[in-house]
């Protein structure tokens, strides 16, 4: 037995006071409606700022479309010239040069096509004659087209459209365009800006000239792009992020901390949705994310609007990395990797450092919780910690907070400790040890080869499992077990460590457990349909149950689908609940055939 192995190792235990289990099935132990509370219990911190990312930037100019219809001539001139109109794939090259802002010296070449729009004017007829956009785009090689794009960090695109209060979609429905913050439908040629490590509007509009001076002079781009032509109540940004990069040593660290918030965001009540993407990637890089309309579920809650609604509707947090950063030197920037938040939806001008600030506190949150701290940050081109501001911000005591003082506690670690090593079986330490090996996200079947149980066996070990904060389940049309979220998987593997065995040591003994799992199975009677999580115990032997004449004719009897074996015992007398049933019907013990329902209801529960 284990528990031989570890008993020797226990240190005296410390008095504590008794506290809650913070399972991750319940909202929150503390009484906390982390959505509506006005006072959310917090620390105050101070740590980098983190770096503004991606983002795109629009204003709309009061030009009455006058720069859409310049750039409509320009279109069409080019394309009677040339035969074809310019094209991502076929872009007309206008200059080359090195932009101010990039922090390289390479040379770009801005490129310039117009692409389709879903909206435009009707005609007489009612038909939708689609508008265009148009692009002004930096190219490394601008004959390969949009193979050739410039890889900057610093990129930045140019998209011009046409706003007119007449447009229609297709389906003559009004585009879904962000209209001023006095909430009025604006005209006027909209220019976007599509970059990266955009500090700000004024950043954003220096950046929009420049690249406007070198496609049409600086004359042009004064005249259309001086401040007054600007209307700044128009001024917005869409989807932007924050980021740090830090140190890949803690890089599991972090995706496993993403990971709980997606699962302490799912687990917590019933007012929030999100999405989860595992490892996946995205162009060259190696990404895990989840996103969420709930962070408030971890104390984050996002500042208010006008109203007094939420300022952030949804937001993305990922990790990512180069995919093939094992292949560059240890001190290329681009073999460590970053953490992110992204805001979903467009903000006006007036809010983007409330924004900003919120995704740097979700940014520090799982930072502090993932171990990451500002002597663990790497810097690049544009990141540099040592340079960056240091910012006060409120890391919650919530739900995040109360699992770590939960899993502090020696009260925990005594009760993980009785199941895992001193139970009268090995089998809870055996399936701890399969999900740790397997990295999370096994399935019963595996598990059950893992550890010769059978899968109900395996079932019932892991309701107690769960039961203990250790484990959690999620059905994806099947049961995959993996560690409750929280420091589960941490602690779990530092006391496993403690029983002193290797790696060989601990493999040797689980295949012992295992064959005698599966001697045990073999060795009971074909008719013996339950099993027991604990296989080492010794069991008593079955009492034969009299039978007559008449249900051993029955037994013979084949079953007919959808209908009850006659000789099937009624649950209630069974050794079983009905968890036990639904378990075993998820794992595949049971079949559609082994169960009759009988959906009969008493005439006193009809009209209830």
């Amino acid at each position: 037995m284990l528990r031989n192995i570890f008993n020797d190792q226990i240190a005296e235990e410390q008095k504590e006071e008794e506290i809650d289990i913070p399972r991750h099935d319940v909202f929150d132990k503390q009484g906390i409606d982390w959505a509506n509370h006005d006072d959310l219990p917090s620390d105050t911190k101070r740590n980098v700022s983190a770096i503004p990312h991606g983002v795109d930037i629009v204003a709309q100019l009061n030009d009455g479309n006058e720069l859409m219809d310049i750039l409509d001539t320009y279109f069409q001139k080019i394309s009677e010239e040339q035969d074809v109109g310019p094209s991502s794939d076929q872009p007309h090259p206008l200059h080359t040069w090195i932009p101010s802002w990039a922090k390289d010296s390479r040379k770009v070449t801005l490129g310039f096509f117009a692409s389709g729009t879903y909206h435009g004017l009707p005609d007489e007829s009612g038909d939708v004659d689609m508008d265009k956009k148009y692009h002004l785009q930096m190219y490394d090689d601008i004959e390969s087209g949009t193979q050739g794009i410039a890889n900057l960090a610093s990129k930045s695109t140019v998209v011009i459209e046409r706003r007119s209060k007449e447009h229609t979609t297709r389906n003559h429905n009004k585009p879904h365009w962000k209209s001023s913050t006095d909430g009025e439908m604006m005209e006027g040629s909209e220019v976007k800006l599509q970059g990266s490590y955009i500090m700000g509007w004024e950043d954003a509009i220096t950046r929009i000239r420049e690249i406007f001076t070198v496609a049409f002079g600086e004359e042009f781009a004064q005249s259309h792009l001086g401040d007054r032509n600007i209307n700044e109540k128009t001024i917005h940004n869409s989807g932007p992020e924050v980021h740090k990069r830090f140190d890949a040593d803690f890089l599991t660290r972090a995706v496993e901390t993403l990971r709980d918030s997606a699962d302490l965001i799912v687990s917590g009540d019933d007012r929030g949705s999100g999405r989860e993407a595992g490892m996946w990637t995205e162009g060259q890089y190696s990404v895990y994310k989840f996103e969420s309309d709930y962070f408030e579920a971890l104390g984050l809650r996002s500042p208010p609007d006008s109203q007094g609604a939420k300022l952030v509707e949804e937001v993305e947090v990922k990790v990512y990395m180069f995919q093939n950063a094992e292949d560059l030197p240890e001190d290329h920037p681009l073999a460590q990797p970053k953490i992110e938040a992204k805001a979903r939806g467009k903000f006006y001008w007036k809010d983007w450092k409330a924004v900003e600030d919120y995704l740097t506190q979700i940014v520090n949150t799982h930072c502090y919780h993932a171990g990451i701290e500002d002597s663990h940050l790497v810097e690049d081109d544009w990141f540099k910690p040592d340079d960056r501001e240091k910012v006060d911000w409120e890391l919650p005591r919530g739900r995040w907070a109360q699992l770590k003082r939960y899993w502090r506690s020696a009260q925990v670690r005594r009760a993980v400790e009785q199941r895992l090593f001193e139970s009268n079986t090995d089998s809870y330490f055996l399936i701890v040890l399969g999900v740790l090996d397997r990295g999370g996200y096994v399935t019963l079947s595996r598990l059950s080869d893992y550890t010769g149980l059978t899968k109900s066996g395996v079932s019932r070990a892991i309701r107690k499992l769960v039961s203990d904060n250790i484990l959690t389940r999620e059905n994806h049309g099947k049961t995959f077990v993996k560690f409750a979220p929280g420091p589960a998987k941490k602690k779990v593997s530092q006391w496993i460590k403690k029983i002193g065995s290797t790696q060989r040591e601990l493999e040797q003994k689980r295949k012992e457990i295992r064959d005698k799992n599966i001697e045990s199975r073999e060795q009971r009677a074909p008719d013996d349909t339950t099993d027991s999580t604990e296989t080492t115990r010794q069991t008593e032997p079955k009492q034969s149950r009299p039978t007559d004449s008449t249900e051993t004719t029955r037994q013979t009897e084949p079953k007919q689908s959808g209908q009850p074996s006659p000789w099937i015992r009624p649950l209630s007398k069974l050794p079983v609940t009905m968890t036990d049933v639904v378990d075993d019907y998820t794992a595949g013990v049971l079949a559609d055939d082994d169960i009759y329902l009988n959906t009969r209801v008493h005439k006193a529960y009809r009209y209830r």
